[in-house]
């Protein structure tokens, strides 16, 4: 193996179980420790490179914590995974809607987590993935 097929495997075998695990349904979401949630998401890549911008992503995510607080987190995500409304509009709310949205977690954030976790083969979709497929000839996608 090398070092790219190496991450692939870590994917696989260590990072998407632990999305699995820990939002695998409400009561695994509500009943997580909090920095455990956090720590998971901070392997959402969208999130985990604004890192530069707080120094460290230690201190991005307590930031996260500390400016949404667990209640507000856990709604967020609970409402994005098995919220009654399609995904589109769950996803739509997460980003614009004061109720579901997260500070410092934005748009691309949103898209990626829903990609990871989703029951619906929605694949993962943040800013560079639209990037990459205008670059590759689809045109303006959202």
């Amino acid at each position: 193996m090398n070092a790219e097929t190496d991450y692939i495997y870590k994917i696989e075998d260590e990072i998407y179980p632990l999305f699995k695990n820990i939002f695998h349904s409400k009561a695994t979401i509500n009943s997580s420790r909090i920095d455990d949630l956090v720590n998971v998401i901070g392997y959402v890549n969208a999130f985990y490179t604004r890192f530069r911008y707080y120094e460290s992503l230690d201190n991005l995510k307590a930031i996260f914590l500390a400016e949404n607080g667990e209640e507000k987190i856990k709604r967020s995500i609970e409402y994005l995974i098995f919220g009654a409304d399609n995904y589109q509009t769950r996803i739509a709310n997460c980003i614009y809607r004061q109720e579901y949205k997260l500070s410092h977690f934005g748009s691309s954030c949103v898209k990626e987590f829903y990609g990871w976790i989703n029951a619906e083969e929605i694949p993962l979709c943040n800013d560079r993935t639209l990037k990459t497929m205008q670059w590759l000839g689809f045109g303006k996608l959202l």
